[in-house]
């Protein structure tokens, strides 16, 4: 599956007649020209695209549980060819300013723009994977809902029977036949609110992917393997303290390079900048850790917690087998069985909202050291916008 050449589909034609010619008027700056023209052969001839079975058996196995619900949402989505074409611009005005720079300072600011369309671009896809993620955990979650409501509805109406039958024979006041009927009546307007989520949940969905709801898309936790989380490949990964550090070192290019004779306010002006850059450099690199360390946090306590979930479906399960023999030898009531069945299904949706935050984390993390872009572009092992 290929969702896009991106981030570099604006490796037009034109564009390359442009780089080169700005390139052949440019002869004189021998040693930049060599680097621009490192960019344009890398935009003619890009690194190969490996076939989608083999760049699977390179991408992470804890992105593999989730991976259908995106391939299949990708190709042709409008949301994200949108986030990805107003990449593809700011990459292209990226590469103009890097080509027009004329000094050392210049290709840091050019490769600031670069990093803040890079970071924005990150921001946005991670914003419309999570809420793909939410809309498809979304509609799991009506779904058990809608059978849990029909569940309850049975037993509503089971009891109202009974209810009735005691009523009948004088063994209860009429006060509790009509809490027997204000609870199925209840238990209908439950039903049919649950049945108006579940569609709403499938119209989201649709909003959003723009495929209609299938169960298979739902992400599972047999594959969700936790991570290896390193302090290393976080920062490696985070375009926004390589920002911070490159506006830092603007400033101080810039310091550097006032004349001698620059009047006093002018220097001290440049100092403060200098100094504020610092800061906010130090400040980017605490938010980093804090950031860090609550996805770290989170994937373990989730990861964890997916495992009692585990159990916890596993003990339930088997109450209902139990009850359903009680129930065939006549030793409990229909209704009592339905109550056990929905302790199941509330046991289930406990799990899934555990696995939509454990798998909800993993995509920032994944996002931020680079390794959804195993998903996004079928590049094993490439740079991911």
């Amino acid at each position: 599956m290929t969702v896009s050449a991106a981030p570099f589909s604006y490796r037009s034609e034109l564009i390359i007649l442009e780089v080169v010619g700005m390139l052949v008027s440019m002869a004189d700056r021998s040693l930049r020209s060599f680097s621009v023209l490192g960019l344009v052969l890398f935009f003619i001839f890009p690194p190969p695209v490996y076939p989608a079975d083999e760049a699977a058996k390179t991408r992470p196995a804890y992105l593999l549980s989730s991976e259908k619900l995106f391939t299949d949402t990708l190709a042709d989505n409008r949301i994200y060819q949108s986030i990805l074409s107003d990449f593809e611009l700011e990459q292209m005005r990226a590469l103009r300013a890097e080509i027009e720079a004329r000094d050392e300072l210049g290709e840091l600011s050019a490769r600031e723009v670069e990093l803040s369309a890079r970071i924005e671009y990150r921001e946005q896809l991670e914003d419309f994977l999570l809420d793909l993620l939410d809309s498809a955990f979304a509609v799991e979650t009506a779904l058990l809902d809608r059978e849990a409501a029909q569940l309850g509805l049975k037993i509503a109406e089971e009891d109202l029977r009974q209810s009735r039958a005691r009523f009948s024979s004088g063994q209860i006041p009429r006060t509790e036949l009509m809490e027997a009927e204000v609870a199925f009546k209840t238990a209908e307007l439950a039903r049919e609110t649950a049945l108006w989520n579940y569609q709403d949940a499938e119209q989201d969905f649709l909003q959003i992917a723009e495929i209609p709801w299938q169960p298979d898309l739902l992400p599972s936790a047999e594959t969700a393997e936790r991570p290896v989380l390193d302090a290393e490949s976080w920062f490696r990964g985070d375009a926004t303290v390589r920002r911070a550090e490159l506006r830092l070192k603007q400033r101080q290019l810039h310091l550097q390079g006032l004349p001698s004779n620059t009047p006093l306010f002018s220097r001290r002006l440049a100092e403060k900048e200098e100094e504020q850059a610092r800061l906010a450099f130090d400040r980017e690199i605490s938010l980093s850790e804090r950031r860090f360390e609550q996805l770290r946090r989170t994937i373990y306590q989730e990861g964890e917690t997916l495992k009692l979930r585990a159990d916890e479906i596993a003990v339930y399960s088997e109450l209902v087998k139990t009850a359903e023999r009680n129930l065939e030898q006549g030793l409990i009531t229909q209704g009592a069985f339905e109550r056990i069945r929905v302790q199941l299904l509330q046991a289930e949706r406990r799990a899934r909202q555990t696995l939509q935050k454990y798998l909800s984390a993993l995509i920032s993390y994944s996002i931020w050291t680079e390794e959804i872009s195993h998903i996004m572009t079928d590049q094993p092992g490439g740079e991911s916008p």
